[in-house]
């Protein structure tokens, strides 16, 4: 390992040790604080080990490219020439004029161009690299938005249930009260407890929804969370987003710069690197010494079948990555204008039930609380409304999760700096 690389491993770890200290100091310092979008998504980036594994790849790849631009070390050689191994001199090194103990040094020169074009492949390597690191960060954002959304309309339900829970309460309140009067038969109080039995089998299920989405929150986080999540963001516009930073076509961008640099090193490949050896030769008994240089030169005898092949074969794969870029730059378009659509008929349809679904189904409750009391109605009739405004409202939350979940889908796929909730 060089020294620069080293203190470049060193650098990088101390500053994700840092990031990941002033993470869990904030989350100690907001524990008693809900949990804002995005403080998750500060978290979350910051204690990931995927992103930090691909930080450390394109590290590596960047050292590679510095040391791919120089000259590959020079070769010492020891030895000796000419040693007598058959007559009564055999084995000795002063009796023979031939014989000579040698030493040398032989160096490569491997041509700038072809030098140039390896460091620029690893470089274009380390970009690819980037780019897969920019889709770890998008699916990363992604999923911890959607957790805290699943967390936060969880916690709106259960808020929706303990009303409902409440209601009905005062119905069975009502029930035995008019019971005990005689105006009432026992048949309402029964049906005020089914009620309300049914509506605490609902809360189970709500708390085992919140428990999972806490669960797979964690699993982003890296800690469990320990308060309630805070106040949703403004989703009503949608992030700015753009099919060229999409990150799969910024993967299939990079891979395919990555394969014009591999043909470009195809290309200087063809070419051949001199070696050039000077060495000198010791002989005994006051003889002379002896100098000798020798310049070595690969013969591609056989180019058409090696060296053009690879230039040909690195040129399809160009080919390759451009269909494939193409490919990836519709399937980005595509996805980005299936997620803005539905997000914004889901909003035309979250307030089509917040002005009219919702209002209808509070007036029809308002009516059967009104003639239950009044004498002219009865409580299966209220039950049946407060379900009804219940189911209604329910569906709104579902309705506003959806909007929520293809916000976080835009705002994933969106740049950070622009893509942030504010």
């Amino acid at each position: 390992m060089t020294r620069r690389s080293f203190a470049v491993m060193t650098a990088a770890s101390t500053a994700g040790a840092l990031l990941l200290g002033i993470a869990q100091a904030q989350a100690q310092a907001q524990a008693s604080e809900p949990l804002s979008l995005n403080d998750a998504l500060r978290l979350a980036e910051a204690t990931s080990p995927a992103l930090r594994a691909k930080t450390s790849a394109r590290t590596a790849l960047l050292d590679e490219a510095a040391v791919a631009r120089t000259r590959p070390d020079p070769v010492l050689s020891l030895g000796f020439v000419n040693l007598p191994v058959t007559t009564r001199n055999a084995l000795t090194f002063n009796t023979d004029d031939m014989t000579m103990k040698t030493i040398g040094i032989a160096q490569e020169l491997t041509r700038n161009s072809k030098r140039t074009a390896r460091s620029e492949a690893l470089r274009a390597e380390a970009d690819v690299t980037s780019a897969e690191q920019g889709l770890l960060l998008s699916d990363l954002r992604r999923e911890v938005m959607l957790a805290w959304f699943d967390v936060a309309f969880a916690r709106q339900a259960n808020d929706m249930l303990r009303g409902l829970a409440d209601a009905a309460h005062l119905d069975r309140e009502a029930a035995i009260a008019a019971y005990r009067g005689g105006q009432r038969p026992r048949t309402d109080v029964a049906e005020a407890e089914v009620q309300i039995a049914a509506i605490e089998d609902r809360i189970l299920v709500n708390r085992r929804d919140v428990a999972v989405a806490q669960a797979r929150l964690a699993r982003w986080l890296g800690t469990m969370p320990t308060t309630d999540v805070a106040a949703l963001p403004d989703l009503a516009s949608l992030p700015a987003t753009d099919t060229d930073r999409h990150p799969a076509v910024a993967i299939a961008t990079a891979r395919q710069d990555q394969a014009e640099a591999e043909r470009r090193v195809a290309i200087a490949e063809r070419q051949t690197d001199p070696t050039v050896e000077a060495g000198l030769g010791q002989r005994d008994s006051g003889r002379s010494q002896m100098f000798s240089l020798t310049v070595r030169l690969p013969l591609p005898l056989n180019r058409g079948r090696r060296q053009d092949v690879m230039v040909s074969a690195q040129t399809a794969r160009v080919a390759q990555f451009t269909a494939e870029r193409e490919e990836a730059a519709r399937a980005a378009t595509g996805e980005l204008a299936e997620a803005a659509a539905a997000w914004r008929i889901d909003r035309e349809r979250l307030a089509h039930h917040r002005m009219a679904m919702e209002p209808a189904a509070a007036a029809r409750v308002d009516a059967a609380v009104a003639g239950y009391r009044g004498g002219t109605g009865v409580l299966a009739d209220v039950i049946a409304a407060r379900r009804g405004r219940f189911d209604a409202g329910l569906e709104t939350l579902a309705i506003a999760a959806e909007v929520a979940r293809n916000w976080a889908r835009l705002a994933a796929l969106a740049p950070p700096a622009q893509g942030d909730p504010r």
